[in-house]
């Protein structure tokens, strides 16, 4: 094991050196380039696209209007045969691999490793002008759109569809100090009725946790990183995905949200052949209702079969912490007897012996009141003075044993 992670340290730092060097050592041939005896060639006829797509984007100013543009010119993606048969491409540019495509700083003659670029030996299809004007058009609309973010925070932003195919957003709620992460479906123009009112919302950690596991889960399976794009970087391409989250945007092309299963596209140019295009897992959403089953009479029905209302919950339960702490002060000997806590408390004695009696409340009626699981009918007029056997007080109640 350790004499194959040796070789394995040696071949990436081979690679690193010759990318530095400036030689291109492999990979997907980008849009407008051909191999010819190992190295990199002009494609005269696929680099006027290229130059096309990078004029043409800072004529528009924006990514969504160029996928439009191109699939209305039946621009598509450049068509690969494998080794094995499969061809991939000839497909309309989405928005991530149109993205990398437009970052690409091999149409300058350089040669991408990591983060940085190196000179390469390949000649340049674009101008650097045009290349850094379309950089600082990206810049601004990135920053215009909140598309750079941090790199924990929502990492399916632009990529994640429910089942209607509408795109969904981050967006969170705060209960009780704590921050919760959504993904919503975003209202088409003209949506009503139907469309309107199914819109989805789910977890945001539990749909970003089934899609980075559906992808550790290929790459196991196939036995070894297959990822070929700027995602492949350290031991492994999920493995740095979980620690870079923001990397997914480097490999995932769309998930889409099924009946009942997620189904994540991959983009081709990032992953090797022996890589699946679609990743399909099953899923489904988790309730966002806790259901809870109103505890039932012993016999007949209660003529209002809801839970008991907010306010009469909310009363119990101080009721049931004020009798508790009442019960501690005497057991512990910080009030001599009923009489002096009745005084201390402004009440009479007769209410405090009474109220008193919740403190000895069955602790499943107690956990039944935390859970809104009582039916209305039952206060605290009802829960004082009961049976002191816990078994005793569901009947006096009227409610069925659990």
């Amino acid at each position: 094991m350790q004499a194959r992670e040796v070789t394995g340290e040696r071949i990436r730092d081979k690679i690193a050196a010759s990318k530095k060097e400036g030689i291109w050592v492999g990979g997907v041939v980008p849009l407008g380039y051909r191999v010819v005896e190992r190295k990199l060639l002009i494609d005269e006829t696929e680099a006027g696209t290229v130059r096309f797509i990078f004029r043409r984007y800072l004529e528009l100013g924006s990514l969504e209007a160029l996928i439009d543009d191109l699939k209305h010119k039946g621009v598509v993606t450049r068509i690969r045969t494998f080794a094995t048969g499969r061809v991939v491409g000839g497909v309309p540019f989405t928005r991530g691999p149109l993205a990398y495509f437009l970052k690409n700083r091999m149409y300058l003659g350089e040669i991408n490793h990591g983060a940085n670029s190196y000179p390469g030996e390949h000649p340049p299809i674009l101008d650097r002008d045009l290349f850094d004007a379309v950089q600082a058009e990206l810049a601004v609309q990135a920053t215009a759109t909140g598309f750079r973010r941090s790199p924990s925070d929502a990492l399916l932003t632009g990529r994640l569809f429910d089942h209607l195919g509408r795109p969904m957003t981050p967006s969170y709620a705060v209960k009780a100090g704590v921050r919760y992460r959504y993904y919503t479906s975003r209202r088409g123009t003209g949506s009503s009725g139907a469309d309107a009112a199914s819109l989805v919302r789910v977890s945001a950690p539990d749909i970003e946790d089934a899609v980075l596991k559906a992808l550790a889960s290929t790459e196991d399976r196939i036995g070894t990183s297959k990822i070929v794009g700027p995602a492949a970087a350290g031991p492994t391409a999920v493995g740095r995905l979980t620690r870079e989250p923001c990397a997914i945007q480097d490999l995932i092309d769309r998930v889409a949200i099924r009946s009942g299963s997620i189904e994540i596209s991959l983009i081709t140019n990032a992953v090797g052949p022996d890589w699946p295009e679609k990743i399909a897992v099953p899923w489904s959403k988790l309730p966002t209702r806790v259901h809870r089953d109103i505890i039932a009479p012993a016999e007949g029905q209660w003529p209002d079969p809801r839970a008991m209302s907010s306010d009469t919950r909310s009363r119990l339960l101080s009721a049931v912490a004020v009798s508790r702490r009442w019960f501690d002060d005497l057991v512990s000997g910080r009030v001599e007897h009923v009489e002096k806590l009745a005084v201390r408390e402004g009440r009479s004695p007769r209410y405090v012996t009474m109220l008193l009696s919740l403190a000895f409340l069955a602790p499943n009626l107690v956990r039944a009141i935390v859970d809104n699981r009582m039916p209305r009918g039952i206060g605290v007029t009802q829960l004082m003075d009961l049976p002191c056997e816990w078994s005793q007080q569901r009947l006096a109640l009227g409610l069925a044993n659990s």
